[in-house]
């Protein structure tokens, strides 16, 4: 059976990749973790016995992907209106050559491993691809025919998506909390970090259902692990370590 991969993607252009993770990463830096990415990717896509594309997205020099991607055997832009008909097209252009299977992955995929796509591979052998609104699952402890639901709320604040309506969850209140860190901790961060991370802190980053004030939370900004405590609408750090 011939087989191809082909891994959807951008170029990491400063300041138009990851650009999420921004301000908590510069322009920069969030192109050098896309650019990790990418190399990872390709030394996966590498290890599968299949034949690979990219499909970029037509913006910035994507020249560099071919360095990135020096065992692909064709780099092409990504053509179409929305997601849905860029992939389609893609997946139609490299089956047009004459492949039996193909596999389209994206680049965000830091975990993936041959096994997966070996996975994927197969069972394209049991069954046919669907680009509809059908998924085909296998491995979960459910009846055939059992419908499975994956409903997530649009968040304004966090997906930019013109003229979109939060629904249900712009119901949900969202306080910022008065954020109180001692200076000698906070000089332990880089000066031009230290806005981004007292904003962070002040949007709760807790989960949702915790508010446990003798609780001490923790979480990963940059290469520090934040330690802190909420009382009511006030946020205490404790400790910032590498």
């Amino acid at each position: 059976m011939r087989r191809a991969l082909i891994c959807f993607t951008r170029p990491p252009v400063p300041g138009r990749t990851k650009t999420r993770l921004m301000p908590l990463l510069s322009g920069e830096e969030c192109a050098a973790l896309h650019t990790a990415f990418l190399r990872d990717i390709a030394a996966v896509c590498g290890r599968v016995d299949a034949d690979l594309y990219v499909a970029y997205a037509p913006e910035g020099d994507w020249g560099i992907l071919r360095e990135l991607f020096p065992a692909a055997l064709d780099l092409f832009p990504q053509d179409g209106e929305g997601l849905g008909e860029r992939m389609h097209r893609a997946l139609s252009r490299v089956l047009a050559l004459g492949y039996e299977a193909c596999v389209l992955i994206g680049s965000d995929l830091p975990e993936l491993t041959e096994g997966h796509l070996a996975a994927a591979f197969a069972a394209l052998e049991e069954a046919d691809a669907s680009l509809g609104p059908v998924l085909h699952v296998s491995g979960a402890d459910l009846l055939d025919g059992t419908p499975i639901y994956d409903i997530k709320p649009y968040v304004p604040y966090a997906d930019a998506i013109p003229g979109a309506s939060g629904g249900f969850a712009d119901r949900v209140e969202r306080k910022r909390l008065e954020v109180q860190c001692p200076q000698a901790l906070l000089e332990l961060i880089p000066p031009e970090k230290r806005e981004a991370l007292l904003a962070v802190l002040a949007q709760d980053p807790r989960p949702s259902y915790q508010s446990d004030p003798g609780r001490v939370y923790g979480m990963a900004f940059a290469d520090w692990q934040v330690r802190f405590t909420v009382e009511g609408e006030r946020l205490v750090v404790g400790e910032i370590a590498k």
